[in-house]
């Protein structure tokens, strides 16, 4: 539902062993994914709320550039790395 609606879809990258084959089945599914990298669940749940108001606006910066089929890992401290 989330990529026949365009939406972007953003979720902790759990495991880094299967990051390349889940990215690419997402990819191949014309998804957009933004990855917060392996320090989100090492956050305590207000932590990670204080982490998403602090990086809200790049977020959605980087949302809005995105093209169909495109995924990028963001590390705790703002660094993006595309996939």
């Amino acid at each position: 539902m989330a990529v026949e609606r365009e939406f972007v879809i953003v979720t902790g990258d759990r495991n880094e062993v299967t990051r390349g084959i889940i990215t690419e089945d997402l990819k191949q599914m014309g998804a957009r994914v933004i990855l917060l990298g392996r320090f989100w669940d090492h956050l305590p749940r207000w932590e990670r709320a204080k982490w998403l108001v602090r990086h809200i606006e790049m977020i959605v910066d980087l949302a809005q550039t995105m093209t169909v089929g495109s995924a990028v890992l963001v590390h705790k401290r703002g660094h993006k790395v595309s996939l």
